[in-house]
């Protein structure tokens, strides 16, 4: 059975369903940098005391979850045209248009915000649910008109349960240009941001764009890479020229005349001579 007021067993705990609101809100955050109006979902994560995340079909109908420090959770939603709005023609005979009776019977009095907060929507509400440690998720005593969806729960919660592929189909169908899955799946699986992330989602967007509400919400963004150091080029010191030295002039060296030997006398041999 599709999710719905009437069976919220699919609902995932307020820790799990915060992390899977928070990668919604970041989506439409690289979507619509610069236009808050055109996104439809959203999450402020000091909304006084709480956090609260907010969705917005741009048709009237609206949702907010709130979730306290304490880890306790609470959510309503408005289906203009379900059966069970204030202003449903079966109910105009009331003096003033007013909540289902029963629809906050058992709300728990820390999640009080969720009924009396002015933001959420005053009289604009279909339905109510209460998260409550070792229980789950409750709702108030209500009677259920007869219809397919008589408080509009089924369609407005389902983006609280759906996968991404079924995220990344919405988006794509609500643009009217293809977001790609793969880039769709590592922000439901928390993966830091990066310049590349953003630009496949939407490449008229850079990280510098999301930076500070991503970072606001408590997403990681990645380090930019670091550059491997380049070695400097020292230019090498061109040694000077070798001086040139005067050559020394030497003196002429002087011609020796070898002096002619005497001729040595004769020794006379003594047959020679008698």
């Amino acid at each position: 059975m599709p999710i719905s007021s009437r069976d919220l067993s699919s609902l995932p705990s307020p820790k799990d369903l915060r992390a899977h609101c928070e990668a919604l809100a970041v989506l439409d955050l690289i979507l619509f940098p610069e236009d808050w109006d055109d996104r439809r979902y959203s999450f402020d994560a000091a909304w006084g005391p709480h956090a609260m995340f907010q969705m917005r079909d741009g048709s009237g109908d609206h949702m907010n979850v709130l979730y306290t420090k304490a880890g306790g959770a609470a959510l309503r939603g408005f289906a203009h045209e379900s059966v069970m709005s204030p202003w449903h023609s079966s109910r105009r005979q009331l003096d003033k248009p007013s909540p289902v009776p029963g629809v906050f019977t058992g709300l728990p009095k820390e999640l009080s915000d969720i009924e009396s907060e002015p933001a959420f929507g005053g009289e604009e509400i279909t339905f109510c649910a209460w998260w409550v440690p070792l229980q789950g998720w409750l709702i108030g005593n209500v009677t259920f008109p007869v219809a397919k969806d008589p408080d509009g729960s089924q369609s407005l919660l389902a983006c609280l349960v759906a996968t991404p592929a079924q995220i990344a189909k919405e988006a794509s169908d609500y643009l009217e240009e293809k977001v790609p899955l793969a880039a769709v799946k590592k922000l439901f699986d928390r993966e830091p941001l990066t310049d590349a992330l953003v630009k496949s989602i939407n490449p008229e967007a850079t990280l510098d764009d999301v930076r500070d509400e991503a970072l606001a919400l408590g997403w990681k963004i990645a380090a930019p890479a670091k550059k491997k150091p380049t070695a400097k080029k020292t230019a090498k010191k061109k040694s000077p020229p070798p001086k040139k030295t005067a050559k020394k002039k030497t003196a002429p060296k002087k011609k020796t005349v070898a002096k002619k030997k005497k001729p040595s006398p004769k020794k006379r041999s003594r047959t020679s001579v008698r």
